[in-house]
């Protein structure tokens, strides 16, 4: 296909709300693994991660398109007493979950919510001897999910056990109590997004032992982004990171990541983004408003009226403005000319 009929700005830009929610849609996995810290010196949870060694931190996003809105950034450390995790969550309406940890904390991924799964026993080794499909219960594969309630204003921490995701450590239901661990959840002044960081005692984990520099485990991450209700996390909504390869984390161990725990803080930039591609340019942005949350796909059409590329696939959108960005082969020419191609529906050549 010639380029001068791969973007026909404003007429071959498609959008149709209401098209029927596809059965996966998730982002696609982005880092295969995460340095876990020593932190620095004394940590002060109260979501301001001044204090915080930032230098494993990762990046997360659904997809490019919407990752302005719907990202974070997560960065953890240890010491010998206890796991600190911290997450920075762009999102349009955050601290959106309404699962009552009192009432129906199993549902608490339903909703703005982070996940971490983390083998507890280096011991075991990677790829994990054990796990996969397998739903023998072991206390050494941590199901943790972390999220905000909105109505009572309070962390939560919530832990599950095993791939049969049982209670163990006399949590009801798997709800810590508060004097176990530590954490703050800060909106952004902005109102586009949070920051939250925890603290977790490895003995509110069950640890054998804490885990130090050398250690090794496999790991995987999921973050859930809430509708506007904050009852449920929207199709789309989900970013899954920390992966070997694609495959479904809270479904099989065999897919998880690595956790690598450094013996020292301040990690060049040259180890912790060993491996990642590079961070494409998006010249172009574009705006439209959605009377209602419903279900979205935007399409690129040439001049025959063919699909081109799908920009968004019949993914959940709550209503507000939201700004996809769009990357083009053909998307050279200088700025008036992109300008007056949007005013004139033109097609470049």
């Amino acid at each position: 296909m010639h380029q001068r009929h791969l973007w026909q700005c404003v007429w071959g830009i498609v959008l149709v709300a209401g098209a029927g929610l596809s059965a996966q849609a998730q982002g696609v996995y982005h880092n295969q693994r995460l340095f876990v810290v020593p932190a620095p010196g004394k940590v002060v949870i109260d979501g301001d991660l001044k204090d915080w060694d930032l230098s494993g931190e990762i990046y997360t996003y659904v997809t490019e398109a919407t990752a302005e809105f719907q990202s974070a950034r997560t960065a953890m450390m240890y010491d010998a007493e206890a796991l600190y995790i911290s997450g920075r969550v762009a999102d349009p309406s955050p601290l959106l979950n309404k699962a009552d940890p009192a009432v129906n904390p199993d549902f608490g991924w339903d909703g703005d919510a982070f996940q971490f799964r983390l083998c507890l026993d280096p011991a075991l080794g990677y790829p994990l001897k054990i796990g996969g499909y397998d739903r023998t219960p072991s206390e050494m594969l941590a199901h943790l999910t972390l999220w905000w309630h909105t109505d009572s204003k309070k962390p939560v921490l919530h832990l599950k056990y095993g791939m049969d995701f049982h209670d163990a450590h006399g949590y009801h239901k798997g709800v810590v109590p508060a004097d176990k661990f530590q954490a703050a959840y800060v909106p952004w002044p902005d109102g586009k997004g949070y920051t939250f960081e925890y603290r977790i005692p490895w003995a509110t984990l069950g640890a054998p032992r804490p885990l130090k520099g050398g250690d090794l485990c496999a790991a995987a991450i999921q973050i859930q982004w809430s509708d506007q209700t904050g009852q449920h996390s929207y199709g789309g909504g989900w970013a899954v990171d920390l992966l070997a390869h694609a495959g479904f984390s809270y479904q099989s161990t065999a897919c998880w990541g690595k956790a690598i725990f450094a013996e020292k803080g301040r990690l060049p930039k040259e180890l912790t983004q060993e491996g990642l591609p590079p961070v494409r340019p998006l010249p172009l942005k574009f705006t439209f408003e959605l009377p209602k949350e419903q279900v979205t796909s935007i399409t690129l059409i040439d001049a025959k009226g063919d699909r081109v590329r799908n920009l968004m696939a019949a993914q959940s959108r709550p209503a507000s403005s939201l700004i996809p960005h769009l990357r083009s082969i053909a998307w050279n020419r200088s700025p008036l000319e992109r300008h007056n191609c949007l005013r004139r529906g033109k097609t470049f050549s």
